[in-house]
């Protein structure tokens, strides 16, 4: 795959609407790659502490430790 092009993103399964984000845990240095996948849905901030959850749905807010199965 190129650098330019992205990965589909799947939908969350518990609501249908969202789109999966991968959960960024740690304090985080925003780098320009950071603060643009945040701005694009592609990530959400997880807080310090990490957790179980690897991926979110910003609709629903369900959480998952692995990218659920199309």
């Amino acid at each position: 795959m190129a650098s330019s092009e992205k990965p589909e993103r799947r939908v969350c399964p518990a609501c249908g609407r969202g789109r999966l984000a991968r959960v960024v845990y740690g304090r985080t240095a925003p780098t320009g790659e950071l603060k643009r996948a945040l701005e694009e849905g592609e990530a959400v901030l997880g807080g310090c502490v990490p957790g179980a959850a690897r991926w979110r749905c910003p609709e629903c807010d369900a959480a998952y430790p692995e990218l659920p199965a199309r």
